[in-house]
């Protein structure tokens, strides 16, 4: 099979197909979590790479990382970010030349029993007691999950600290902006733990 074939019939069970540049991948609903799979396959092997998050998740990252905007021209770009944040991940990888339809619904499967397993509360909690000197996504990825959780306390502590010009070890990328923004959601959540925002829209 080809990623095209893997893809129809992923989109025939269920799954939603969406653009993830460079990529093509699926997303699927498990009540409030959200699963997102990049498809990479080969002549000898298939692999899933899912992704596992919420809706709120994923939009508080959205919102804080400011993915809309292109931070070069400060426009807004053409496509929506696509939302896959990673609360946490996995990998399924068959290793077979001729795989079939078969082969896939029963990676399909264990993802899905894989995701049905996954705490999401201790894996916001694995983000919130990150070190400031994370990389990557990862400190994006850990103000989103204090600002799920209300903590203005923490995110308050950056804010002054930056205003003091104590980066505390963060990446470059980092500034007052994703703080600020971050504190922002957190605040809104002290205020009512249920509160979420309505857009960024979800897929699935």
């Amino acid at each position: 099979m080809n990623r095209k074939e893997i893809n129809e019939l992923l989109s025939s069970i269920g799954w939603t197909k969406f653009y993830l540049e460079p990529d093509t991948a699926q997303q699927i609903r498990l009540g409030e979590k959200v699963v997102t799979v990049v498809v990479i396959n080969n002549t000898f092997s298939v692999s899933f790479d899912p992704m596992l998050s919420t809706d709120i998740f994923d939009k508080f990252v959205h919102i804080i990382g400011a993915y809309d905007v292109d931070h070069y021209t400060g426009k807004v770009k053409r496509y929506r970010y696509a939302l896959g944040s990673t609360l946490c991940e996995t990998q399924v990888r068959l290793n077979k030349q001729d795989y079939d339809a078969r082969d896939m619904l029963e990676m399909s499967n264990q993802v899905l029993k894989w995701a049905a397993s996954v705490d999401v509360e201790a894996g916001l909690a694995e983000l919130r007691a990150l070190p400031t000197d994370c990389l990557g996504a990862l400190p994006v990825h850990h103000f989103a999950a204090l600002a799920v959780a209300g903590d203005v306390d923490t995110l308050g502590r950056y804010r002054d600290n930056f205003a003091a010009g104590e980066r505390m070890d963060f990446v470059p990328y980092i500034d007052e902006g994703y703080i600020a923004r971050a504190l922002e959601l957190a605040e809104k959540r002290k205020a009512d733990p249920n509160w979420i925002p309505d857009k960024p829209k979800m897929r699935v």
